[in-house]
């Protein structure tokens, strides 16, 4: 095992080290990753985006002063070639990713998918489009449905001032 690359993930970070499991201890053990989304092809691909980023600092997320500035929206511009490369995927692949990004806290990973998704919705003029881009069924409601949906989210129908 790399353990550089191994420990890019808090959560196998902390069974190495809950189990005391180090570089010299010569433990032929798996680890126990209980999620059915922890595929083999998809934790390889995992593999893939830790190996390339062994020896960064862990990615650190925005701070409390930070959420007071305004966003800028993502662009391919703040993705260097590798990235670029690596989340030219379908969408289809880029969910399971970011799943196994959350569950091994991969931070970097997961904001990285996140961008990638962002990216794909990014022009789409139609919540259709959107349905079908992440294969979302179109819902049926009936009026009542719908009524009872505004009063709940009231919020969200307000005039921008």
């Amino acid at each position: 095992m790399d353990w550089d690359v191994a420990r890019q993930s808090q959560t196998i970070r902390t069974m190495l080290d809950d189990l005391s499991i180090d570089e010299d201890s010569n433990n032929e053990d798996t680890l126990p990753l209980a999620n059915k989304e922890v595929t083999g092809a998809v934790f390889e691909k995992s593999l893939i985006w830790m190996e390339h980023n062994r020896g960064k600092p862990d990615f650190q997320e925005d701070t409390d002063d930070d959420e007071l500035k305004p966003k800028e929206f993502v662009s391919w511009n703040q993705l260097d070639e590798w990235q670029k490369k690596y989340i030219n995927i379908p969408v289809s692949e880029m969910f399971p990713l970011l799943i196994v990004g959350n569950f091994l806290e991969i931070k970097g990973l997961v904001n990285l998918m996140v961008k990638g998704i962002a990216l794909q919705i990014q022009g789409k003029t139609s919540a259709e489009e959107i349905r079908k881009m992440f294969n979302i069924e179109d819902p049926k409601w009936t009026p009542e449905e719908l009524q009872k949906l505004k009063d709940e989210h009231a919020w969200a129908y307000e005039a921008k001032k």
